[in-house]
């Protein structure tokens, strides 16, 4: 059981909430570390329950100063709720080779709204959090050789992000970010004291959202200015595409 804090701070002067509080939270988490067969499979698993005060996200955005352009506000949620529970595998299947494999469900919820909506001014469009799944995981696995006595290591893994809530204040339309898997990978040769390595990721060059706002926040924060055509736009930030790249390293 722990508790933790994080502090508040000031808006800029034109917000509709000068300043916002701290929030807080009180976490409660029960979990094992079994190993077996001399640690050749090891499994961590905890279930946890977290439980924030005045939670602070959901931000929204405001006219700016004089009317001119927006501006970003924090404000104080309310309450938001967390259960969840995450696992993860390792198997040294035989000395050379090993794989990992885990995940997480977090079911955290908007229970009480209520400091949203006093700022903003209507209620929140949906009770999940902004941009994070209920659903994650990963899997991964390494093997080596011995080559010219050092190591060639071959690693490859997958990540897996579930759908997520972007941002809008229309409850009607409230846009679902799709779920992605990226698959990353290197080859590295090491010696005791170097070691030059290729590697890739989202080698599949997946396409994905990594944060979504629709143009309801804008329209909201312009009034009639956002009905000038091109003024009000959706925004997303777009995941990193296909990166491959090479690394020489030393130890000292």
């Amino acid at each position: 059981i722990s508790r933790g804090f994080r502090g508040g701070g000031a808006n800029p002067p034109c917000a509709p909430n000068e300043t916002y509080m701290g929030d807080s939270v009180w976490t409660y988490e029960i979990g094992t570390k079994l190993a077996l067969f001399d640690q050749r499979f090891v499994l961590d698993a905890a279930a946890f329950y977290n439980d924030y005060e005045d939670y602070i996200g959901q931000n929204a955005l405001a006219p700016g100063p004089g009317g001119v352009g927006v501006i970003a506000i924090n404000l104080n949620t309310g309450t938001v709720r967390s259960p969840g529970v995450e696992a993860a595998m390792t198997a040294r299947l035989t000395s050379q080779w090993s794989a990992t494999l885990g995940g997480s469900y977090i079911h955290a919820r908007v229970t009480d709204g209520s400091g949203y909506e006093e700022v903003v001014g209507k209620p929140l469009p949906s009770d999940r959090i902004l941009f994070l799944a209920d659903w994650s995981g990963f899997a991964s696995t390494s093997y080596w050789w011995e080559l010219f006595g050092n190591r060639l290591i071959a690693d490859g893994g997958l990540t897996y992000k579930g759908e997520r809530n972007g941002s809008t204040t229309d409850p009607e339309s409230i846009p679902k970010m799709e779920a992605y898997t990226l698959f990353n990978a290197s080859l590295t040769y090491r010696s005791a004291n170097w070691e030059v390595a290729i590697y890739g990721s989202n080698l599949t060059d997946e396409d994905y959202f990594q944060t979504y706002i629709d143009k309801s926040l804008l329209e909201d924060a312009l009034g009639p200015v956002a009905l000038i055509p091109g003024v009000a736009n959706n925004l997303g930030i777009v995941g990193d595409g296909r990166r491959v790249g090479a690394r020489l390293g030393f130890y000292f």
